[in-house]
């Protein structure tokens, strides 16, 4: 899995997007101006910079909607601009009141948004991971750690210590030797809710 480390922008002049692209630290971010306030919640990126003065009342209400439901969100956002922030998203917001304060911790902000995503990234592809082995065991009984390695592309090491962590989170995963590879000890999954 690989994301692009797009940074959005909405509602800066020429200047001031100029300002933001010379302060980003990370040489390969691809800063997006972007036009829409809609395209703000549509667009996967890394951090979202947001001029608070630039969106309508209905945009603003479109973003806090947005991020209220979706509770949990791994990408950056920071709101530049007098007003208050709802409450649950004033913690989960930057912000800043105006332009220079953001410049001068946009370095900052954007190499914690890059660490931020990288974790949750890594994070993910563990969880898919591990999902993906309990599959291959759970639908082909005898599998070997070996075709599993191959099948997902991980080392054999790798892959034991999944079924370990499968293990420990309650999955009944034993070898059988008989078969020569991995099964379901009951041939039920507790974590894909059969027991």
């Amino acid at each position: 899995m690989h994301y692009r480390k797009t940074i959005a922008v909405f509602g800066f002049n020429d200047l001031e997007l100029e300002m933001i692209i010379r302060e980003i630290p990370v040489s390969d971010a691809e800063v997006l101006n972007v036009e829409c306030a809609t395209d703000l919640i549509a667009i996967d990126h890394l951090a979202l910079i947001i001029s608070l003065e630039a969106l309508s009342v209905d945009e603003w209400d479109m973003i806090i909607q947005f991020y209220t439901e979706i509770g949990s969100f791994s990408e950056t956002v920071v709101i530049v601009g007098a007003g208050e922030l709802p409450r649950g998203l004033n913690e989960k917001f930057k912000h800043y009141l105006n332009f220079e304060k953001l410049i001068a911790n946009l370095k900052y902000i954007v190499l914690t948004a890059y660490k931020r995503k990288k974790k949750n990234e890594n994070f993910s592809k563990s969880i898919a991971n591990a999902i993906t082995i309990l599959s291959l065991i759970r639908s082909k009984p005898g599998v070997t750690t070996k075709d599993i390695s191959e099948k997902i592309e991980l080392s054999e090491r790798t892959i034991l210590r999944y079924i370990e962590t499968l293990k420990v989170a309650g999955e009944w995963i034993e070898y059988d030797p008989s078969l020569k590879g991995w099964k379901l000890g009951c041939e039920k999954s507790l974590l894909m809710n059969e027991i």
